[in-house]
């Protein structure tokens, strides 16, 4: 059987990748600010998924 915990925070670090490789194809039309956003929000969503999986 599988550690739910590791199966979870696998699907969401391949959630923030995908989400960084659409970013990495349309990034001609976004601003490096931007894009410098979306990394430190990703960081904190990742910390937040811990925090969750943590308190379980």
């Amino acid at each position: 059987m599988y550690d739910n915990r590791k199966v979870a925070k696998f699907v969401a670090l391949l959630g923030i990748w995908l989400i960084f490789m659409l970013l990495f194809i349309v990034y001609e039309q976004l601003t490096g600010l931007w894009f410098l956003l979306l990394l430190i929000s990703s960081v904190i969503i990742q910390k937040k998924i811990d925090n969750y999986f943590d308190k379980k």
